[in-house]
């Protein structure tokens, strides 16, 4: 299919919106059934652990997503052989799961056979970390015919880019929603000057010991390690390689640990968070997010007390709710990621929680009262 330049660009436009507000991301799936034909779309997120953290849809019944979330979410076959394929991943369902074992499950029998048969379809898989996976995916009824899906599809790989940007971004915004101290951000050029500080950037530069400003206005890191992990990040965003790169460090021997992460961000993107701070520049720039190591805590008592747990049970648990990731936690702790899991179902069951989500709703309002 040869899509309009007009449709892309507002699809373009509504991810870039959807970076900086994440209600935006029905509209996406809107527009995109606009432009396609009877999009059934759903875009799914899950936590290291494959648990859900957040869902949308768009051209479903009501009456079915309730069943889908109260019971078929388990059942669905093509889950699994979604999440395992790598990131940037466009996938025909088949893929995903084949369509002669489809047919024989309940699945297909009591969940997509009865809303017009929807056997056609396929997705993306936009990102996929330690922090978690964010799929875009739709079905078709059979009778739409395959090239609505393959069109689709098409669609999807155009969008990429634009997809995994405003990902990397809506992490970005939620790391500095998340209790704790908010990260340091800084835009960097190509040539390692500055086009944007955030006042707890600002700080960082101030006292030095992390990163500052050379004579010529170009960033620099104090460690060697950081300096050459940052020059390899820009290296690759010269190429055009938007490559999202992680790296920590402590200032100090037993001193606080900082997490940075560089994400390669266009202008649209930009100016979605911080209007004309990319004025003059051209071409991609790197997001540089920087937060304090916050996993130490002294509100474990508190939680123990309020859901029952045990103390590295409501330390793991607090380390959820500061945005940290199952195996960020394993590392910081030292034990192994299967530790942490079972510590967190554990503490699920204690507290009565359905979903990893749920229990951090819960322990929020426990340290919160």
């Amino acid at each position: 299919m040869l899509f309009q330049p007009r449709d892309i660009a507002e699809l373009s436009a509504i991810t870039t919106a959807a970076a900086n507000d994440p209600k935006q991301w029905r509209a996406f799936l809107a527009r995109a059934a606009s432009v396609i034909g009877p999009v059934h779309g759903h875009i799914l997120g899950f936590s290291a652990d494959n648990s859900s953290i957040g869902t949308v849809y768009h051209g479903y019944d009501d009456t079915f997503i309730d069943h889908y979330l109260s019971y078929y979410a388990e059942k669905n076959p093509w889950a699994p052989g979604w999440i395992a394929h790598p990131e940037g991943t466009v996938l025909d369902a088949r893929q995903m799961y084949p369509d002669d074992l489809l047919v024989r499950t309940e699945w297909y029998a009591d969940w997509i056979k009865p809303q017009d048969d929807l056997i056609l379809g396929g997705g993306s898989v936009v990102a996929k970390s330690p922090e978690g996976t964010f799929l875009i995916g739709a079905n078709f009824p059979r009778c739409a015919g395959t090239a609505v899906r393959d069109n689709w599809l098409d669609l999807l790989r155009i969008l990429m880019p634009q997809l995994q940007s405003a990902w990397r971004l809506t992490r970005t915004m939620v790391q500095m929603k998340l209790g704790g101290t908010s990260p340091a951000i800084l835009i960097v050029r190509p040539d390692k000057r500055l086009a944007f500080v955030s006042d707890e950037a600002a700080g960082l530069l101030e006292n030095g010991n992390l990163l500052a400003l050379t004579p010529t206005g170009r960033i620099a890191m104090r460690s060697a390690m950081l300096d050459h992990w940052l020059d390899e990040a820009l290296w690759q965003l010269s190429r055009g390689n938007a490559v999202s790169t992680t790296a920590s460090w402590a200032p100090t021997p037993g001193g606080p640990r900082f997490r940075l992460s560089g994400n390669p961000m266009d202008r649209d993107l930009v100016d979605a968070a911080w209007p004309f701070a990319m004025q003059g520049v051209e071409g991609l720039c790197l997001l540089l997010v920087i937060k304090q190591d916050d996993l130490a805590t002294n509100d474990c008592p508190k939680l123990c007390t309020a859901l029952g747990l045990t103390i590295a049970e409501a330390e793991v648990v607090i380390a959820l709710t500061k945005g940290h990731s199952l195996r960020e936690i394993a590392e910081h702790r030292r034990v192994s990621l299967h530790t942490v899991r079972s510590q967190v179902k554990s503490a699920m069951f204690k507290s009565q929680s359905q979903r990893q989500t749920q229990l951090v709703t819960k322990a929020l309002a426990a340290l919160t009262d």
